[in-house]
């Protein structure tokens, strides 16, 4: 026997849908061009049975579709949606599986927009149907977001399996390459043997216990909201926006996208936490495209930017600049990880602190057309040097670290003779960014990603939206960009619902109001529904 839903839920669902008509919307996308009969398929209640089967069940199978609509709904709602209308026999028609299969067999006719599915379509006609598409997700989205009180963003990428049995096993290069941060692309050849689900691809994705394994699937891109500073109140971890690609394909282009659909919609961003997939890229290609939007990035380090590298006589790490005579063993100083264990973190700590103590100033930061300022880290007061007068004794006086064999003077680099030196745009500028690696400032401000990593854990958690292999059975990039949007849907109005104390009492907006009081539901047995529709029918005679 199925529960029904609380009536709030469901008139929640509807709202959501009618409030930007999508229903017509997607009717419009999925219905053909030229002359001929339009199809009458009811793509309001489709869509409303796919919110709430996964509100329900973590699954957006169309079977489950149609059991949401013909047997969770009460009667007026299914009739008001015309899951329900009335016969001359005085019984009712209710709307097919077959009604809802067809509605999806439309929109990979008329909406798909893959490679592989739609290998014919003409560029604009591509970019025409995956615009529509996602501009209708993207405004459903947006029904379900609260003003921002942070101008702070994550991003992140996470690997989903496609439905379908993939045509043979991952290249055996593949783990190999994404450790070195190489591109995949070239890895799903277009000719080689074709799996069910013809727009899918080789990735890799990162499991449970931290290693990477190889997958066959699609990879969600998403922005996800995070706090400003550490302990800020009031910040819901909901998805912006996002966007959905084969997997090994190139995540530059379709994670700049992301920040700009959620900018485009009018939220604000301002700085950008990225892991260390993001930092890794060229700096043309990341860090000066988030400068021309006047986005700041925090990031991590990847491996292969580890260690120190000269730079004009100082020592460069982690794009900053430090003393010549920083001690070598400070040069890599890998970041253990959330699986580490607390010895680990603190001695990480411990080695970053000490590295620290070597670093220039940063007097002012790199932009896009002129490299960053630097101070002697003796003239910063945190070592002592021969070469600075006056330092070696504060330093002895502190506690604080003493340059043991400073360089000549006279060939010194000019960091040790100058007050400041300036460097220029090739002083990895791709992880350039605020704070100083591993520092406790860094920490505080990084820490903030495990939003978007909680919130891709949430969305994948089967007593949630369950998005996971068997999420939904149907393939294709459009169709399955369209399921994962209303899992993001369905998660952002979980979340609101789990927040209902940062929601304005009583703003009339049924989005954001309470659940109402529910006393519990009655089944109707053939007779007592008879009876409900014949009292209906007499009353709208009467009317």
């Amino acid at each position: 026997m199925i529960t029904p839903f609380n009536p709030s839920v469901v008139e929640r669902a509807i709202e959501l849908v009618e409030r930007i008509g999508a229903g017509p919307r997607l009717l419009a996308m999925i219905s053909p061009k030229g002359r001929g009969r339009r199809p009458s398929y009811n793509t309001t209640a489709f869509l409303v049975g796919c919110v709430l089967s996964v509100q329900w069940n973590g699954t957006l199978v169309l079977r489950d579709v149609h059991r949401v609509l013909t047997q969770m709904l009460p009667l007026d709602t299914q009739r008001r949606l015309g899951v329900r209308t009335a016969k001359a026999d005085g019984t009712d028609a209710l709307l097919t599986e077959k009604h809802i299969y067809a509605i999806s067999d439309a929109m990979a006719r008329h909406m798909e927009w893959g490679a592989g599915s739609q290998p014919d379509l003409e560029p604009n006609e591509r970019g025409r149907r995956s615009e529509l598409a996602l501009g209708l997700l993207h405004d459903l989205i947006a029904q379900t977001l609260l003003d921002a009180p942070s101008s702070s963003r994550a991003i992140d990428g996470t690997g989903l399996w496609t439905w379908a049995k993939s045509p043979r096993s991952a290249p055996a290069e593949l783990l190999a390459r994404d450790a070195a941060g190489d591109p995949l692309d070239d890895l799903n050849d277009p000719d080689g043997p074709t799996a069910a689900d013809p727009d899918a691809g080789y990735g890799a994705k990162t499991r449970k216990d931290g290693k990477r394994e190889s997958f066959f699937g699609y990879e969600l891109h998403a922005v996800v909201r995070v706090p400003d500073y550490k302990d800020q109140k009031n910040v819901i971890p909901l998805f912006e926006s996002f966007e959905l690609t084969p997997a090994g394909t190139d995540i530059v282009e379709p994670s700049l996208r992301v920040p700009d659909r959620a900018i485009a919609m009018g939220n604000t961003i301002t700085d950008l936490l990225a892991d260390r997939h993001y930092s890794y890229k060229l700096a043309e290609r990341w860090y000066y495209a988030l400068l021309a939007r006047g986005i700041r990035q925090h990031v991590d380090l990847h491996p292969n930017d580890q260690g120190f590298r000269d730079y004009d006589g100082m020592k460069m790490a982690a794009a900053w600049m430090h003393c010549p005579c920083t001690p070598d063993r400070l040069g890599t100083i890998a970041n253990p990880g959330p699986t580490a264990s607390k010895d680990e973190y603190e001695k990480f700590k411990e080695l970053v602190d000490e590295r620290q103590q070597y670093a220039l100033r940063r007097v002012g930061r790199q932009t896009d057309t002129r490299g960053a300022r630097w101070e002697c880290p003796a003239l910063n007061g945190t070592v002592g040097c021969p070469l600075r007068e006056g330092t070696v004794e504060v330093a002895q006086l502190n506690g604080l670290p003493v340059v043991a064999e400073a360089p000549d003077p006279k060939t010194a680099p000019t960091c040790c003779t100058q007050r400041t030196v300036t460097t220029g745009l090739d002083a990895q500028a791709k992880i350039e960014q605020e704070h100083y690696w591993g520092s406790e400032k860094w920490r505080r401000r990084y820490n903030a990603r495990t939003y978007v990593e909680g919130a891709f854990g949430n969305v994948k958690n089967p007593t949630a939206e369950g998005v996971a292999r068997d999420f939904v059975r149907v393939f294709g990039l459009g169709r399955v960009t369209f399921a994962v949007g209303i899992a993001l849907v369905a998660h952002n109005l979980r979340m609101l619902r789990g927040n209902t104390e940062l929601l304005a009492p009583g703003a009339g907006d049924v989005l954001l109001e309470a659940d109402r009081e529910w006393h519990g539901f009655h089944f109707l047995d053939p007779e007592e529904e008879q009876f409900l529709a014949a009292h209906r029918a007499s009353r709208e005679h009467a009317a």
